[in-house]
């Protein structure tokens, strides 16, 4: 079981909310596609950079999205 379980649901409903699969978050973040997907089903844990890169990617995806959104 995933250190983190709520922090791995809030990761995987932000990386959908923003629209980016698993593969996109993965190439976009550095993070390796198995490791996101055995952290966010809570199989394994994420080591504190690769969260760190995760979040990153996911704050800087949310302000791009917000930022279309107000641009019309």
């Amino acid at each position: 079981m995933a250190a983190y379980p709520s922090e791995a649901r809030t990761i995987s409903k932000k990386r959908r909310m923003v629209g980016l699969t698993q593969h996109s978050l993965a190439i976009e973040s550095k993070v390796n596609v198995q490791r996101i997907t055995g952290f966010e089903t809570g199989r394994i844990s994420l080591e504190p950079d690769e969260l760190l890169r995760i979040r990153k990617t996911l704050r800087a995806r949310a302000s791009k999205v917000f930022d279309a959104v107000a641009n019309g």
